[in-house]
């Protein structure tokens, strides 16, 4: 089980927030995709909203692993998917909350939407003004 979860999420971590212990090791960080309005979020290619997407989606209440997390100047906290293939945000202005942290009991959309503000446009959700 551990050779499969270091093929599939990696032996390292990078960024400004790296999922690791101070001894080191390696603390897996789980996510789910829980928005405020029920709409799928495009995966981007960037750790920016506006970035361009890569063709891949997250359904709601998908549960996904994230390598770095990086909080944007616009107060997202961008996700980069462990398995490589992109980034999403935990927020976005205009939407409300969008993820949460899964499995510890920490970070729910009540969290969210306290820190940013509540629901909005569901189209937000596109890429490039899709």
């Amino acid at each position: 089980a551990l050779r499969l979860q270091k093929a599939l999420f990696g032996a390292h971590t990078t960024g400004s927030r790296p999922n690791g212990n101070a001894d080191g090791s390696r603390a897996q960080r789980f996510w789910r995709y829980e928005p405020s309005n029920g709409a799928a979020i495009k995966i981007r290619r960037e750790p920016r909203i506006e970035a361009e997407c890569t063709g891949d989606l997250l359904k709601p209440a998908e549960i996904f692993a994230v390598r770095q997390e990086i909080r944007g100047s616009d107060g997202a906290t961008h996700l980069e998917l462990a398995d490589g293939r992109g980034w999403v945000f935990d927020w976005k202005p205009g939407v409300g909350a969008l993820c949460v942290r899964h499995a510890d009991g920490t970070g729910g959309s009540e969290e969210l939407a306290s820190r940013h503000g509540s629901k909005g446009d569901p189209r937000a959700l596109d890429c490039d003004g899709e």
